[in-house]
C-alpha cells in the first residue's frame, strides 16, 4: 500500500509541535525519553515523524512539555485521520459476502459478436430446420 502524503506530513508536524515543546521546556531527547520512558533514537524517530507512539505517550509529553492540550489534540486528530483513510480504503476494495469477484467493466472484455468475425473465417448459421444434432450422450451436447 502506497503512503498517504498527507498523513506522512501530519506525522512530521506533530513530531516538529514535539521537538519544538521539548526545546522551549530546555530539555534534550535523552531527558524527554527517560521522563517517557522511551531512548533518544525513539525520541529522534518521533521528532522525525517517523514512529509514532500510542497514545500515553502523548499524554505523557503533553504534562511535561507543558503544551496545554496541543501534543494530544494534533495526535488524535492524526489517528482520526488515519483511520477515516483506513476506512475509505476498505470501502472502496470492499466484495460483498457470496458475490465473488467483483465484475470487470464491461469496456474491458469484448465478446465475440462485439469483436465481429475473424478475418478470413467463415460463418455458418443453422436455422431451425436443420436436424437435431446426433452426437453420443458421452460427447458434449451440441
Amino acid at each position: 500500500m502506497q503512503r498517504d502524503p498527507d498523513i506522512t506530513a501530519r506525522r512530521r508536524q506533530l513530531g516538529a509541535a514535539l521537538a519544538t515543546f521539548r526545546k522551549a521546556a530546555n530539555l534534550s531527547q535523552v531527558q524527554l525519553g527517560r521522563r517517557t520512558h522511551y531512548d533518544r533514537t525513539s525520541i529522534t524517530k518521533i521528532e522525525r515523524g517517523q514512529q509514532l507512539p500510542d497514545r500515553p505517550f502523548w499524554q505523557t509529553a503533553d504534562v511535561l512539555l507543558d503544551a496545554g492540550g496541543i501534543l494530544l489534540s494534533r495526535y488524535d486528530e492524526l489517528v482520526q485521520l488515519v483511520r477515516a483513510r483506513a476506512e475509505h480504503e476498505r470501502m472502496a476494495t470492499h466484495v460483498p459476502p457470496g458475490s465473488g469477484r467483483p465484475p470487470p467493466p464491461i469496456d474491458v472484455i469484448p465478446t465475440a459478436a462485439a469483436r465481429g468475425p475473424v478475418p478470413g473465417s467463415i460463418s455458418i448459421a443453422r436455422s431451425s430446420a436443420d436436424e437435431p444434432c446426433r452426437r453420443s450422450p458421452s460427447r458434449q451436447p451440441c
